[in-house]
């Protein structure tokens, strides 16, 4: 099994930079809702110039002790309906409203985590294909096959053919199985799968993604990752050969 060197380890350990924040802040969603302190990611890009050395401060005392000021770390729990006739707790859905704080100090960590991937995958029994140059034959959908951002239905992914859909979609890095069965419960128009309500236009491209999924067949077989080179197409177990 692969594992960090001692370069690499250091490196993903280091204190924070105020220019990794910085990048993090600019990769966040402005209109969230605000966590337990009030504050969302658009109010902190406002206040930045004010905030940032403080924040910066606050995140490296945690990663070197460990401890957080009292608050930081807090969530609400916020219940969305499904529908409008709710009678169980499963006609709710939870969400959580964390500390903008706390999400950049994760988004840093997991930025940094991203890049290092290609040093922790072992190369027995994984390839690693840039995304221009694979797509997957859907089966069951239930392990590998992410819905938006795989190329399964086509050479393009859903998330480049409909961006605004995928823009709005609450379910992103999901995968084909569990988008499917949930767009067939709830329906094209629901709030489980869009954070807000469908305008004209959204609506015509949901119907026409609705008719995509509607003939789509699911079987009881793993997913299989294909790629292609020179007009070519080879199968995972192929590089064995």
């Amino acid at each position: 099994m692969n594992k960090l060197s001692d370069h690499l380890s250091k490196e993903i350990e280091e204190e924070l930079s105020i220019e990794e924040l910085d990048e993090a802040l600019k990769e966040s969603p402005s209109n969230k809702a605000p966590g337990p302190d009030g504050f969302s990611a658009g109010s902190l890009t406002k206040l930045w110039f004010f905030m940032r050395n403080d924040v910066f401060y606050c995140m490296n005392k945690f990663l070197r002790e460990g401890k957080l000021p009292n608050g930081v770390n807090s969530s609400f729990i916020a219940l969305i309906l499904k529908h409008s006739n709710v009678s169980e707790v499963k006609d709710y859905r939870p969400i959580s409203l964390i500390n903008p704080c706390m999400k950049l100090c994760t988004k840093v960590l997991a930025n940094r985590i991203k890049k290092l991937m290609p040093s922790l995958v072992s190369d027995n029994g994984t390839s690693i294909v840039g995304k221009s140059k694979f797509w997957w034959k859907l089966k069951n959908g239930k392990k590998i096959t992410f819905f938006w951002e795989d190329m399964w239905l086509s050479r393009e992914t859903l998330k480049d053919k409909v961006p605004k859909l995928f823009a709005l979609s609450r379910l992103k890095m999901v995968l084909v199985y569990s988008f499917v069965n949930t767009w067939r419960v709830e329906g094209v128009s629901d709030t489980t799968l869009w954070t807000c309500t469908l305008r004209s236009w959204e609506e015509a491209q949901a119907v026409e993604l609705n008719n995509i999924i509607r003939d789509i067949t699911l079987s009881n077989e793993d997913d299989t990752l294909f790629w292609h080179e020179e007009g070519k197409f080879y199968k995972s177990r192929d590089c064995y050969r």
